[in-house]
């Protein structure tokens, strides 16, 4: 047994619903440390806290089944939620950045 690759192949988005690409965009955009919590990124989406946290452990769940590795982790000491940067290299496509750069 050989050491699994870090860059995994992109996601089939037709697994999550619209409440999961949301939250998705929103960790994706902060930078690559940042936490957020659930009451707090239920605040930006403007959604109830326990939603978003059946939302975040669906997530979980779902990119577990499709990749072996959850897409997002659950910081139990900040009780904050963030990207799994050690499984997961994180990637804006080129023509996104070109998007953001020309309003």
């Amino acid at each position: 047994l050989g050491l699994l690759p870090k860059r995994v192949n992109p996601f089939e988005w037709d697994s999550f619903d619209d409440i999961d690409k949301q939250i998705l965009r929103l960790l994706l955009a902060e930078s690559e440390f940042n936490l957020l919590s659930a009451p707090k990124i239920a605040e930006y989406l403007k959604l109830d806290r326990v939603k978003i946290w059946r939302h975040l452990k669906r997530i979980q769940r779902i990119s577990k089944a499709l990749k072996g590795f959850p897409m997002l982790v659950y910081e139990p000491s900040e009780k904050k939620w963030g990207k799994n940067v050690i499984d997961y290299e994180f990637e804006i496509p080129e023509e996104k950045v070109k998007e953001s750069a020309n309003p």
